[in-house]
């Protein structure tokens, strides 16, 4: 039962962190570019008339592009490069990533360290009442993984915890059937 939960939640928290870092990968990304956009639109503004107009005319767009319109050019990056900075900012996925991780590193070495002790055949009061206390300390205050990605997480192991029900545990389907004295 501990192995299974420690599994889903080390899987949930690493598939979190993956999310936070890909948003904040992007949140760097569109804040470069539109301020790359902003430097050179704001420098010389017929860059855009070429950045603009050069492309439609090679698909037979022949109508000029206005010079208002263009004008709009530097506002507009200019409005995604605040946008971006200040989602980046508050939002902080970097940082939540980086706890998301943490505590999926934390669920995995309790989880490894279940399982050395069950290898062992080490399985004593005193080991029990360590391994709660760890799982205890863990479980405390880690970050809140999203609703989403928890549910997800139990399909992301669905194999892994299938072989742990088949070879820890006897189970082969049938709730009334767990018998871990019977095992192979």
């Amino acid at each position: 039962m501990w192995s299974k939960r420690l599994l889903r939640s080390s899987a949930a928290h690493y598939a979190a962190a993956e999310t936070f870092e890909s948003r904040d990968a992007l949140l760097t990304r569109v804040n470069m570019l539109s301020s790359i956009a902003v430097l050179f639109f704001s420098t010389n503004p017929k860059i855009a008339v070429y950045v603009f107009q050069y492309p439609l005319s090679f698909f037979g767009v022949t109508q000029s592009i206005s010079e208002d319109r263009i004008s709009l050019v530097v506002p507009i990056a200019s409005l995604f490069v605040v946008l971006s900075s200040a989602i980046q900012y508050i939002m902080q996925y970097s940082k939540k990533a980086m706890e998301h991780k943490q505590a999926g590193n934390e669920f995995s070495n309790l989880r490894r360290k279940i399982e050395r002790y069950w290898t062992k055949g080490e399985v004593h009061q005193e080991a029990i009442h360590s391994l709660n206390r760890a799982y205890n300390a863990i479980v405390k205050n880690p970050p809140l993984v999203p609703r989403k990605i928890w549910l997800h997480s139990l399909d992301m192991k669905k194999e892994e915890i299938e072989l742990i029900n088949k070879f820890f545990y006897c189970f082969d389907g049938d709730e009334d059937s767990i018998d871990p004295h019977s095992c192979p």
